[in-house]
């Protein structure tokens, strides 16, 4: 298994950890970690957001389960709502 799936795993299994966690429990230099989590995040595997439990960076999985056709046309609704009153004067 590869670092990335490995730290993909990690997170998964315990959402909100950090940089300097995940480093601790593979035994590999921060840059590396910090490097493959980006890549992760721009993946759209995580999502990279503050922990307020630690005050730093942590790292999320993004469910990967498809939206409900309702959610998806709401969220287009709202899009457009806000697009026709920002631009309504």
């Amino acid at each position: 298994m590869y670092v990335r799936e490995q730290i993909f795993e990690i997170i998964k299994a315990y959402p909100g950890i950090t940089d300097s966690e995940l480093e601790r429990k593979l035994n590999k230099r921060h840059q590396h970690i910090n490097n493959e989590c980006h890549t992760l995040e721009n993946m759209g595997k995580i999502e990279r957001k503050t922990n307020p439990l630690k005050n730093c960076i942590g790292n999320y999985p993004i469910s990967t389960a498809p939206k409900s056709f309702w959610a998806v046309v709401i969220a287009c609704l709202k899009k457009f709502l806000k697009r026709a009153t920002d631009n309504a004067f």
